[in-house]
């Protein structure tokens, strides 16, 4: 019974500090999503098996660490083999009071000027929030899904582009410790789809943290 009762009370202790270590973790989503979302990513398993997907590459570095309106962070897209990203951004990432972030991306004046940042932060040494503008950039809002995996997206039709001949557009992403899937699609006022795959996203895979 004294053997019974001690290790009951042992799996009660080291159950109980399981939760606590848990529930620390799970304390600050803001750092558990920066942790899957910085780093390099990229398409080239599914490019290989799908033919309508092309060979893409996302990488994603926290900037600015001394801010405190609230997390950023510096993007570069590319398409394996193009001599320039076709997308740069920074985005500001904040927490609101339930616990949901709030992703603003932000397009760069004179973004030409910044490729390679992402290997050579001292490139963005010049660069301030006055070189920033979120116009044609939408939110997207961030809900964790479990204690290494969240989901995030735009709001309905609210984010209005016209690329295409588009309406709005529609973005969704999920990502865990393995990477993320991102789909991004423009629609017309009709709600039929005039740009991005009509199969599902592109599927990223981790290659590298930064």
């Amino acid at each position: 019974m004294r053997i019974h009762h001690y290790v009951l009370a042992m799996a009660l202790v080291v159950g109980s500090l399981a939760g606590l270590a848990q529930a620390e973790t799970e304390s600050d989503p803001m750092e558990a999503y920066l942790m899957l979302t910085t780093g390099t990513f990229d398409s080239s398993a599914q490019a290989a098996t799908d033919n309508r997907y092309d060979h893409a590459i996302w990488r994603n570095v926290e900037i600015w660490p001394e801010r405190e309106d609230g997390r950023w962070t510096y993007t570069e897209n590319w398409i394996d083999g193009d001599d320039q990203p076709y997308r740069q951004r920074v985005t500001q990432y904040t927490l609101d009071e339930f616990g949901a972030i709030k992703a603003q991306g932000h397009l760069i004046a004179n973004a030409q000027n910044y490729v390679g940042a992402i290997d050579d932060l001292s490139l963005l040494d010049g660069l301030t929030t006055d070189d920033l503008s979120a116009t044609g950039s939408c939110p997207a809002f961030v809900a964790r899904t479990g204690a290494t995996s969240f989901e995030s997206g735009t709001v309905g039709q609210s984010c209005r582009n016209n690329y295409k001949g588009a309406s709005y557009v529609v973005s969704r992403s999920i990502m865990n410790e393995k990477g993320f899937t991102n789909w991004d699609r423009g629609f017309n006022a009709a709600g039929e789809l005039v740009w991005g795959p009509s199969a599902g996203g592109y599927q990223f895979q981790r290659t590298a943290a930064e």
